[in-house]
């Protein structure tokens, strides 16, 4: 896989990386890992953040992770102890005409980041 030379300083740096189970949070996890990175990979769906840590070099920590929940948030990051960076691609969707949209929805999209 081919790293960004934006990516190149993270060799040997830890990464936190919430919503690792799909999309950009796996992409993510992907590119990070070749550029050297150590991941701890967290999401709602322990399955999706494996089957992202399967594809990563070295040995991922793989973290059940709901965001909308204080008490494993405050776990994360106990469990992950000292890291460089950390990253959020986790959301709660809304989908609809943004006119239609309920303003508790959106709220609750932009509160779980």
């Amino acid at each position: 896989m081919s790293v960004p030379s934006a990516l190149t300083g993270l060799e040997g740096k830890r990464l936190v990386i919430i919503g690792a189970g799909s999309h950009t949070g796996r992409q993510l996890a992907e590119v990070t890992s070749a550029a050297g990175a150590e991941s701890i990979l967290a999401g709602p769906d322990p399955q999706k953040v494996e089957r992202t840590a399967e594809c990563l070099a070295g040995t991922p920590e793989v973290v059940p992770l709901d965001i909308t929940d204080e008490d494993p948030i405050a776990g994360l990051s106990q469990r992950a102890g000292a890291f460089d960076h950390l990253v959020s691609t986790a959301s709660i969707p809304t989908t609809g005409p943004l006119a239609e949209l309920e303003l508790e929805a959106v709220q609750r999209a932009f509160a779980a980041r």
